[in-house]
């Protein structure tokens, strides 16, 4: 855990030696991503049929932001009417080539389920929310987290929040408990998961 904070300290240490200019390098490497993005799609190295699905459209935040079919998440876990295999994220190799990370938008408040699903269903232990739930007036992202003496309960998942701390003016750190019901053969099975699901205001 040390490390982890260690290592976003040292990013921001970067990001502010830059001495004001890393609004104009994000913006440029954003713009690169984009540009990359639509050649990608137009020359069908990576497709986006499932994100442009009637039935998915109304799940992306964005319609322009859809998942690449050849390495989107794929639910299973749970699927009730509704909520089927789809949620607006792909899967990121890491340096060794496995798939190490998910990127994923922030859900809206019909895909909470299917956020606490592929959290589940994944093992995901870390959640970085890399924007603030409102930004100049607009919902960027649906409170996914639990409040202190407020848990928090999404179809079958129950959420507690469990710490809450600030590491500095803008990051929050919140460890969550979260638990799971379902039933298997006319017996209840109650499996229970508790890990950090930070929530960073950048």
């Amino acid at each position: 855990m040390s490390g982890s904070l260690d290592a976003a300290r040292s990013f921001l240490e970067q990001l502010e030696a830059r001495g004001g200019r890393e609004g104009a390098v994000l913006a440029s490497e954003f713009s690169d991503i984009r540009a990359r993005s639509a050649a990608w799609k137009t020359d069908n190295v990576c497709t986006t049929e499932a994100g442009n699905r009637p039935e998915n459209m109304r799940k992306n935040r964005y319609k322009d932001v859809v998942p690449y079919d050849q390495t989107r998440v794929s639910l299973s876990l749970l699927q009730e009417e509704g909520h089927g295999d789809y949620i607006n994220g792909n899967f990121i190799r890491g340096t060794d080539g496995r798939r190490a990370y998910i990127a994923t938008q922030g859900p809206l408040p019909h895909t909470l389920l299917d956020f606490w699903r592929l959290i589940w269903e994944f093992g995901v232990k870390v959640v970085l929310m890399a924007c603030r739930e409102t930004e100049n007036g607009r919902k960027k992202c649906e409170r996914y987290w639990a409040q202190e003496q407020e848990p928090l309960q999404i179809g079958l998942f129950y959420i507690t929040l469990t710490r809450e701390m600030w590491l500095n003016a803008d990051i929050m750190l919140r460890t969550l408990q979260v638990t799971f019901q379902k039933v298997l053969k006319g017996k209840e099975e109650t499996p229970t998961r508790k890990g950090l699901f930070p929530a960073s205001h950048l």
